[in-house]
């Protein structure tokens, strides 16, 4: 490559307030009249995009960093002058670009037992089920409200990486939690919830839904204390009954948790972070 580029001085360098959006200004310095073979109008097109591209594909401004989304090139004086005009934004259109959108909300699960508080009948000896819903008769439980964080990633993969074989491959991840760091979560904190792909001649962009639920260490539940639960392990109480002694030396059958199972989905399989795209990793092969 026998040509290079120089900014032109007194550039008309515009910053639109609504979009953002600057035109730098610059000159094909080099080895001229043209000495290759070929139309000279194509050979110096080639050198700029690729300049441009590995020299200049960013531009600092104090609203942050704009990224280029066009080239123009004209012809001044045919194979002696050319000029360059490059419009930078704050949208990146390259490969690997992305976007997070969040949703914080709440969902309702289904708890049958939990840390029991207090107990209240006006005589001080209301029986202990230990944090069990139980109505004297059955494990009745009740819908509680817990945090369900949700986000999606929008990823521009390079071309032709949205094939079959990648589609099939991580439409055995949904339903599953990522065995490994993700974002900023830890292991076990996300899960993959499927996602939206588009692939063209010109696009291979995608969209990609997680849901995330926190780990916890020390969770009471029943008067059993469980060590570590990841965020879509499931708890499976097992449960006896027992009687319990009033003051007076009344009995009442109560029903309370003998132990809790911690149960887990997994098929060795994890989403890696932004490396080179998001990508399918399987701990079997």
């Amino acid at each position: 490559m026998d040509l290079t580029l120089r900014e032109t001085t007194g550039s008309d360098l515009t910053l639109d307030r609504e979009s953002l959006t600057i035109v730098r200004k610059f000159q094909v310095i080099g080895t001229l009249p043209y000495q290759h073979t070929g139309d000279a109008f194509d050979y110096v097109a080639s050198q700029v995009m690729s300049l441009i591209r590995s020299s200049y594909p960013t531009y600092g401004t104090d609203m942050g960093t704009l990224y280029w989304n066009s080239i123009q090139l004209s012809e001044e004086f045919y194979a002696q002058k050319y000029n360059i005009s490059v419009i930078y934004s704050p949208f990146n259109k390259a490969s690997g670009a992305y976007q997070i959108t969040v949703d914080q909300a709440v969902g309702n699960v289904h708890v049958t037992a939990g840390r029991r508080i207090a107990g209240y009948d006006g005589t001080g000896k209301c029986p202990d089920n230990g944090g069990v819903f139980f109505d004297g008769t059955e494990i009745t439980g009740t819908e509680i409200m817990v945090a369900e964080g949700r986000f999606s990633v929008s990823y521009r993969h390079p071309q032709a990486w949205l094939n079959g074989s990648y589609i099939r491959a991580v439409e055995q991840l949904v339903g599953f939690p990522c065995a490994d760091t993700f974002l900023g979560y830890a292991a076990g904190e996300c899960q993959y919830a499927g996602g939206n792909f588009t692939e063209t001649d010109a696009e291979a962009s995608a969209s990609y839904s997680f849901v995330t639920s926190r780990n916890v260490t020390n969770l009471v539940v029943g008067g059993v204390t469980i060590t570590s639960k990841a965020g879509f392990d499931v708890l499976s109480p097992t449960y006896e009954m027992k009687d319990w002694a009033a003051g007076d030396g009344t009995k009442h059958p109560t029903k309370v948790v003998k132990g809790i199972e911690v149960i887990r989905r997994e098929n060795g399989k994890t989403i890696d972070r932004f490396s080179d795209g998001i990508r399918l990793i399987n701990d079997n092969q």
